[in-house]
């Protein structure tokens, strides 16, 4: 992608947004915008494309956020840069974008890494399953830990992490969540309980389409949003009688306890320990 223009100020009505953009703009994201435009503050240019037809007006690539925070402020003007780019470049800015700014959510991320993988085999092919494995690589004489990019999807990890400054195990670990999360459930998390929640989506990504399917229809209604409620619904505690509650508790302990403590506890409640282990034997006998 490469800027035709140097910046310079659009009407806001002249800006197109595209129906299928990969972020949806948040209301209070957008006021804070706006009230920052109104105390006298100036925000960084949005990036747009004329559109494919050749007229005056543009599509938007990159700055939803500050394109509405304009719109809300009665600003009708809004500084530009005027890239040339094709639908799927547009795209690409987008994610990028996205990735590098710090109030994305989690599942924003893992939706983002998944576009952008999306985009990568559209260009390079399709990514093989087969990760990265770790390597000695001789540099200077000194031996360093470094990765070996020996298929298709190592690669892929390599060149996201690069991209986007991520380690190439979170690269990884984002990818993974989302192609197991299913697009119903995906859409379900937005805005809810556990959507700033790594671990929760990963956790939820790991149900059958089935149960994915389920809880999205769980987290629209019954539940409202909540995950942990959704989850209690859809896979309902077996309820735990007094003593095996009180048998976990002994069992936790006694796999904490020292050998020496271990030995101390025998010798108290030896003659204790050989009656009951021959009423376990008479019971089990009968």
């Amino acid at each position: 992608m490469s800027k035709l223009e140097l910046p310079q100020l659009l009407k806001v009505a002249e800006i197109g947004v595209a129906a299928n953009r990969l972020r949806p703009v948040k209301a209070d994201f957008a006021s804070l915008y706006a009230a920052m435009l109104l105390n006298g503050k100036s925000l960084p240019p949005i990036k747009v494309r004329r559109t494919p037809n050749g007229t005056s007006t543009f599509l938007l690539v990159s700055g939803a956020h500050r394109l509405e925070a304009h719109g809300m402020a009665g600003r009708e003007t809004i500084l530009c840069e005027i890239v040339k780019a094709d639908a799927d470049a547009a795209r690409e800015e987008e994610i990028e974008e996205n990735l590098f700014r710090n109030e994305l959510s989690a599942l924003e991320k893992i939706i983002a890494v998944s576009e952008w993988r999306k985009l990568f085999e559209a260009k390079a092919g399709k990514v093989q399953r087969g990760g990265y494995q770790r390597a000695i690589r001789h540099v200077g004489g000194l031996n360093l830990l470094g990765v070996a990019e020996d298929s298709e999807q190592g690669r892929f990890y390599a060149r996201a992490a690069e991209r986007f400054g991520l380690s190439l195990r979170t690269a990884e670990r984002l990818c993974t969540i989302a192609r197991n999360l299913h697009l119903a459930l995906a859409a379900a998390l937005t805005n809810s309980s556990a959507e700033d929640n790594q671990s929760a989506i990963e956790r939820v990504s790991r149900y059958t389409a089935e149960d994915q399917a389920k809880l999205a229809k769980l987290l629209a209604g019954t539940a409202k949003g909540d995950v942990a409620r959704a989850e209690a619904i859809l896979f309902p505690a077996i309820p735990t009688s007094a003593s095996a509650k009180s048998a976990e508790r002994l069992v936790s302990i006694w796999s904490r306890a020292g050998k020496n403590a271990r030995k101390d506890w025998l010798r108290i409640h030896a003659d204790e320990v050989r009656e009951l282990l021959t009423e376990i034997e008479r019971e089990t006998d009968g």
